[in-house]
């Protein structure tokens, strides 16, 4: 049904009242053989594994279509380049075959979100905890930073918050601001005589690499209302390329990362605290749960609460990305943060002597001395091509059958 409001499948009908109880049974036994190998903490419905098992030929149906395949063909991409990065994130623990069932089911996470944006007439009422929490934030007369992630169906959060706040101000990065944009016009068009219409017109969109937006934030909490960040979006000033420049550093997935300082500088110097938000699809539906406000403690410096709280949301979101690792998208982004490895010294001479003492090794050796921790270094294919994956230097080169075969 995602799919079909997506364009992909108008041609294809369920005959619901000839077929519902045979579909509703043969979904259910394959969703509980599936379940006995997904990540622990997936909570779909009976539904998913079936449609995420059916996404090939869906993707083979719609490349047939020229109207559809920059859309599928970008959903391809974001496939593999989701096995890729978590092949390279996820701990020792997983498996490929359940990093490949995972990043196939990122991309089904990716196209029910958009899917679900579409229709605001269907939405039902939205489950959430502790929304309380914005209000009593709202009290302290500083306005307040709500810490969103791009986990789940994460724009219902923006949408939670400015149902508790007069006007909510989204810092977006500006490759989103001409599609967040009209996702708000729509709805305010299409959601009839729904609240949500009115909650979209509260929605101020800035744009996060502006210089000018950290002042408007600034003014915007003095005004007492909201300033709405993804943690996680991770951009700022000078975009991308200053993501490792006079960032902090910290441990997440077992790497050092550079994270950006904006959300914990902006609540320590106005005063503002800090609401940890996170959307979830759960099994009775998309969730958002509310977490205990953060604020600078009495005398506490920018740097101490700067890293006290970024160490807290980052903390919180790799739990929750081991937990549910499928819905997270950026997974795609997650190696810009990373701290980059020591450069390989590719010197003629030297790798000449390096490749000199293999050959005598081998040579000389009656069983071939050379052993690979499939858990450490494997051969990833991506399409036509085949990547000598090292994990422990995040990194990975393009390789040969013939080294794929040793």
């Amino acid at each position: 049904g995602h799919l079909h409001a997506l364009g992909i499948l108008e041609e294809v009908h369920i005959d619901r009242r000839a077929n519902a109880k045979a579909t509703e049974a043969k979904m259910t036994t394959s969703h509980e053989t599936a379940t006995n190998q997904a990540p622990a903490g997936s909570g779909d419905p009976s539904y998913v594994e079936p449609a995420i098992r059916f996404l090939p030929k869906l993707a083979a149906r719609a490349l047939a279509r020229p109207g559809k395949r920059a859309f599928v063909r970008s959903l391809l991409n974001t496939y593999h380049s989701n096995r890729l990065n978590l092949s390279l994130a996820l701990p020792k623990g997983f498996r490929r075959a359940t990093v490949r069932k995972i990043a196939r089911r990122a991309v089904f996470t990716y196209v029910r979100n958009e899917a679900e944006y579409l229709a605001p007439r269907r939405w039902g009422p939205l489950p959430k905890s502790n929304s309380e929490l914005i209000e009593s934030a709202l009290e302290s007369g500083r306005g307040a930073v709500v810490a969103c992630q791009h986990l789940g169906p994460q724009r219902y959060a923006l949408l939670e918050v400015a149902r508790k706040a007069p006007r909510v101000h989204a810092a977006v990065t500006e490759k989103f601001v001409s599609r967040l944009e009209k996702w708000l016009e729509r709805l305010a068009r299409d959601a009839g005589d729904r609240e949500e219409a009115e909650l979209a017109q509260r929605v101020e969109i800035l744009t996060v690499e502006e210089p000018t937006c950290a002042l408007k934030m600034v003014r915007a909490l003095k005004r007492q209302e909201v300033v709405f960040f993804d943690v996680d979006g991770n951009i700022g000033v000078g975009g991308e390329e200053r993501t490792r420049q006079g960032t902090l550093t910290l441990t997440c997935l077992g790497r050092e990362i550079h994270v950006r300082k904006g959300v914990a500088y902006l609540s320590h110097r106005t005063g503002a605290p800090i609401v940890p938000v996170t959307t979830l699809w759960e099994r009775q539906g998309p969730t958002v749960h509310f977490q205990p406000p953060l604020s600078p403690q009495d005398g506490e410096s920018k740097e101490g609460y700067t890293e006290r709280a970024l160490d807290f949301l980052y903390g919180q979101l790799e739990e929750t990305l081991l937990a549910h690792p499928e819905q997270w998208e950026m997974w795609p982004h997650f190696f810009k943060w990373v701290t980059p490895p020591e450069p390989l010294d590719l010197d003629e001479t030297r790798l000449g002597d390096a490749q000199e003492e293999l050959r005598r090794a081998l040579r000389d050796a009656s069983e071939v001395p050379l052993e690979a921790d499939p858990q450490r270094v494997f051969v990833l294919r991506v399409r036509d091509k085949r990547l000598l994956v090292d994990r422990e230097g995040f990194r990975f080169f393009l390789t040969s059958r013939g080294s794929e075969l040793l």
